[in-house]
Parts: C-alpha cells; structure tokens; sequence
C-alpha cells in the first residue's frame, strides 16, 4: 500500500513537473518574442523543485547587430508553493500574485570588452558622473581600459529580487541585492503600506547599503600610481576633490555625509543610507523642493555599521536664502529699540503693520497649531505650523505650492521660530 502511495505521489509530481516546467517555458519564449527588436534570448533546462521553485538553466542575451551576449548561469524563480508557481506560468489570469516571490540571478557575466558595451564604456558624453574617480586625474568617470588596469576584465554578478506580503492588511517588503563578485554590492529594501481606501501609499522604512568587495582599495592602488602619489596622500586628494565635486551639481554635501564617506574611504567596508519617514507618497508628489523632501525622509547615513548621522544634501537656490534674510532683517526692524512714531498715534491703527514675535524654546508648546516661520540653521525658511514636539523631535506642517505637507524636524536642526501676526 505504501509502495503505491509512493508511486502515485512521484508520478503526480512528474506530472506536474511537466506541466509547470512548460508554462514557464512558455513564458519565457513569450518574453523572448518581446524582446527581439533588442536581440534574442536562449535557454536551457527547466527544472521544478517540490517547494515551488523554477530552476532555469544557462539563459544567453544575444543583442542584434553585435557578437556580445549576456550570460548567466541559472535563474531561480521561487514562490513557495506549486500552486503559487503554476499560476505565476499562467501569467496569472484572474488571480492574485504569490504572497512571496523571490528571483535569483547567479553568475551574471558580460566581458568588458565586447562591442556591444564599448559605447556605453567610452561616450564620456553618456556616461554618468563617477565620483569615486574625483581626483583621479582628469577622469570624470572610469573606462574599461581603466577598470582593466585594474584588473577587472570581466564582470561576474548575482543579483536577487524580493517581494513578500507581510502579516496585516497591505502591507509589502521589497527588497534586492547586486552584487559583484571581487567589486562591491548593493543591497536595498523597503517596507512600504499600500492604498487602501483613502490612504495612499506609504512608505514606513527604507534602506540602501553599499557594501565593499575590494573595489575601494582597487581604485586607490590605481589612481595612486595614475597621479604619482602614494596611497594615503591620494586618499587626501580623492577627498577633497568628491567634496568639491558636488558643486558641478549646485550642491554641497552635509558634514554628516562627508564624515561617513571619509570613514569609508578609510577603511572600506559598507555605506548605509537609511529612513524611517512614516511618509504618505501624497505628500511627497505635493512637494517640489528636494530640500523639503530631505527634510521629510530624514535620511541618516552610517560608515562602517558605525553611528547613524544626518544625511544633508543642500541645493543652491539663491531665493531661498534671500527670503530668509529678508524674513530676518523684517524681524529685526520690528524688535528694534526704536519705536515708530505711529505707536503713539491712536488715528493710525498699530495692526497696519503688525509685530513679528520671536518664540523662546520654552513657549513653542504654547504657540502649537499656531502660523509660525521656523529658520533653520542653513538659512532656509519654511512657514507653517507646529503639529508637535516629542523629546527632540518636532511634527511641522508646512505650506507648499500645492496643499500642506506634515514633516519631522529635529530641534537642533532649527535656528529659530517666530509667530506670524494674526490678521485683523
């Protein structure tokens, strides 16, 4: 009897193996079909575990018009389930997605030097900004006979794609990670709350690493010699040099940022840039300022998995810092010692002008929910109210082209806070 339980369970799985190994294979082809204006996409054996995952052996990119491709060794497709995995062949049709989806990609390789790259490796035009080479010369960017000097002829990565359905109503984990083996690796995530009625999508935690695999000490045994300096005295130079680099975009980075990325540069190991906004993605489509949204995420960085500190980007934007002095030298006038004349004139309405009050620590809990102008210490200005305070943290909401806009500050980010006049 049990011989037979045995026989009809394997015979059941065989079957199924087939049935699931050529839907994925059909969907596979289809993505081919889909993709041949771009090139043409091989593979090899489909092998289907009982646990719901999709082995899928030796996938080749072959782009038109070249003699490169793309390879990678084998794509994994895991669902957990068969059942979640036959429906994921399916494409779905009328059903919901798995409550978890991992896809791994391992052993991605592309050789540096085929044709099809060398484009993309050579037009400084279309290549990005590299600021790991700032300083290296005149470099704004590595190309492929700088990455091969450094002995990175080849490329080998992994990369991983994850989704997962977490306990509680819409709530989702994504996640990832690129790695390159012998280079550096990155890793991301995000805890993010779906639509549901009239909320929006929410984002409650996010977070991005870099993580070193040589690639660091690679680029400074490299550009050391290309420059004639020795290592640490190069360091010194790349520094200064990724600090003055950001001024090509008009901006200039916090001092919190540019402490971590010395630490890494030093003694590389991981960057970790890292939020916990509690953000409404309403909020943010609301606001147009990347400052504002800065503020908003309050992003914090860490070298090393050292201590967390604020990361700053700040934007040249000359009309902010001229508001912000005129707001200034306004509340000057009207503290003055000098009081105007119209004071003592009871035909002339002292409210034609009204005073602006400067708030002390100790009395913004009486003013909560009140129009205020906050001056923080960069100079920028943001006018609205404050929701809030809780230890060193304040809720403000802030006025915005559109609507409002609920942000977290921290106290000792703010400079000042005044009290608008009330209008008569």
């Amino acid at each position: 009897m049990l011989l037979i339980v045995l026989v009809a369970v394997v015979g059941g799985f065989v079957v199924t193996h087939q049935i699931i190994a050529g839907k994925v294979g059909d969907r596979i082809d289809q993505m081919s079909d889909n993709m041949a204006a771009a090139g043409s996409l091989n593979h090899g054996n489909i092998f289907i575990t009982p646990t719901g995952t999709a082995l899928i052996n030796r996938v080749v990119f072959y782009p038109n018009g070249t003699s490169g491709d793309v390879r990678i060794e084998r794509v994994a497709i895991r669902t957990g389930s068969l059942k979640a995995l036959y429906d994921l062949g399916q494409g779905m049709q009328g059903g919901q997605p798995p409550e978890n989806l991992t896809v791994d990609f391992e052993g991605i390789q592309a050789d540096l030097g085929d044709n099809f790259l060398q484009p993309v490796g050579q037009g400084a035009t279309s290549q990005p900004a590299d600021f790991f080479a700032a300083g290296c010369g005149e470099r704004t960017y590595f190309s492929f006979a700088d990455r091969d000097a450094m002995g990175y002829q080849s490329m080998l990565s992994d990369m991983t794609l994850q989704y997962r359905f977490q306990p509680g109503p819409n709530r989702l984990t994504v996640s990832g990670e690129w790695i390159t083996r012998g280079m550096a690796g990155v890793e991301y995530s995000a805890d993010l709350q779906l639509p549901s009625g009239q909320a929006g999508l929410q984002l409650h935690h996010a977070r991005v690493r870099l993580v070193d695999h040589g690639y660091m000490d690679a680029v400074l045994n490299f550009c050391a010699r290309e420059t004639g300096l020795d290592v640490a005295s190069y360091r010194q130079q790349h520094l200064a040099a990724w600090e003055a680099n950001w001024a090509n975009f008009s901006m200039v980075p916090g001092d919190g940022l540019v402490a971590a990325y010395g630490d890494f540069v030093e003694k590389p190991g991981s960057l970790t840039l890292e939020t916990y906004p509690e953000i409404n993605f309403m909020q943010a489509m609301m606001n147009p300022t990347p400052e504002a949204l800065f503020q908003l995420l309050d992003p914090r960085i860490r070298a090393n998995d050292g201590e967390p500190r604020p990361f700053r980007v700040a934007v040249a934007m000359e009309d902010w810092r001229e508001s912000g002095q005129t707001g200034e030298a306004e509340t000057d006038s009207e503290n003055s010692d000098e009081k105007p004349e119209t004071v003592a004139q009871p035909e002339e309405p002292t409210s034609s002008k009204p005073k602006i009050k400067r708030l002390g620590r100790s009395e913004w809990s009486t003013h909560l929910n009140q129009p205020v102008w906050l001056t923080l210490n960069d100079g920028r200005r943001l006018e609205g109210m404050m929701l809030s305070l809780d230890g060193e943290r304040m809720r403000f909401q802030q006025n915005v082209y559109n609507g409002q806009m609920v942000m977290p500050l921290r106290i000792d980010e703010i400079s000042d806070v005044h009290l608008q006049p009330s209008p008569r």
